[in-house]
């Protein structure tokens, strides 16, 4: 994906808010992508941007050399191609659905296997994120934190995606089951080879886990790098700023 000069302006009462300020950048196919930066920077939104869930007010996204294009024009084709793992599972899984139907309905949105085959599916990718078949038929408020997570690793991955935005994915987990996710993310990247964007604020995942990583300050890209480049001195005042400010 390749994003140029984009930027998102909301209107407020005291004047326009630039969430993302003319931010370019490149994330290649089988990368990992970390962007880090404080809360409020506009990592999120420009994450939200990127996979459909906002329109932008200025700039380009290209996916596979194609615009993809604002909300309402976005091609379901390059909706299954680029999907998102959010910061709390608890709000983005649907309560009154089974683990079953919040898996497999990407299944039939997307038409990615027939329907007689959906139940399996369901099945080979939960088992792919370490839950079994006994999980189908629970509601979200049946599983743990961790559980509920992995089951939306397995909802993102069940569209056959290019690309996968991950939104501090393990930031609401206990810190016990953080590791678990963190290695089977890791292990389905490489078994795919995948891109992620991987948003975080945990500096020693962000470095253990990125190729390359992005320092996103006041909605502007502040610098960019492999993590030796950016982790190492000298530091550019900000990131080390960041090094000083977050526990890593």
């Amino acid at each position: 994906v390749t994003v140029d000069h984009l930027k998102k302006v909301y209107p407020t009462k005291r004047g326009d808010l630039r969430a993302v300020d003319d931010t370019s950048f490149e994330c290649k196919k089988g990368e990992i992508m970390g962007i880090v930066g404080e809360s409020g920077c506009g990592k999120t939104t420009m994450a939200r941007c990127i996979v459909g869930l906002e329109d932008y007010s200025a700039g380009t996204i290209t996916f596979d050399d194609q615009d993809i294009g604002m909300v309402r024009k976005r091609s379901k084709e390059m909706r299954r191609k680029i999907q998102m793992v959010f910061q709390n599972p608890e709000a983005t899984l649907n309560p009154q659905k089974t683990v079953e139907e919040i898996v497999t309905r990407p299944l039939a949105l997307y038409n990615v296997v027939p329907n007689a085959r959906r139940r399996q599916r369901a099945i080979e990718l939960l088992e792919s994120v370490n839950l079994t078949e006994l999980y189908l038929s629970r509601y979200p408020h049946e599983i743990s934190g961790g559980e509920k997570q992995r089951v939306g690793i397995a909802r993102a991955f069940a569209t056959e995606p290019e690309l996968i935005i991950l939104d501090e994915p393990i930031s609401s987990l206990d810190v016990s089951v953080q590791a678990g996710v963190l290695n089977l993310l890791f292990d389905l990247q490489k078994k795919h080879h995948i891109a992620y964007i991987f948003i975080g604020h945990n500096l020693s995942v962000i470095r253990h886990l990125c190729n390359r990583v992005m320092i996103v300050y006041m909605g502007r890209l502040c610098e960019i790098g492999s993590p030796d480049e950016l982790f190492e001195p000298p530091y550019h005042p900000y990131t080390e700023a960041l090094l000083s400010a977050i526990p890593v």
